[in-house]
């Protein structure tokens, strides 16, 4: 392996999970909040992280947030991150309600 790759890595993380959570007659929504130990080469870090998403019910199309903090680390990086997206699920069936 090339030397100035990261050579060992050690991940532990402790998660939690909300499914389905009614929000209204109409949406419902997911969250997954994690902390996590991290390991590279000898460097740690502590990290918290949390995926949320909102969904309508019976729609195929969510919306994600992603959103990670760092509360202690040596590991080079930024203190906050974050992404949303959409997630279009074609793996269900829907019908038309007019």
């Amino acid at each position: 392996m090339t030397p100035d790759l990261i050579q060992y890595t050690h991940f532990v993380a402790l998660r939690a999970l909300a499914t389905k959570v009614p929000l209204g007659r109409h949406f419902s929504g997911t969250a997954v909040p994690q902390v996590f130990y991290l390991s590279q080469d000898g460097h740690t870090g502590t990290y918290w992280n949390v995926v949320l998403e909102l969904a309508k019910n019976r729609f195929p199309v969510t919306v994600n947030a992603n959103l990670s903090r760092t509360i202690r680390s040596e590991i080079v990086g930024k203190e906050f991150l974050w992404s949303v997206g959409l997630v279009y699920n074609i793996n269900q069936t829907y019908r038309r309600v007019d």
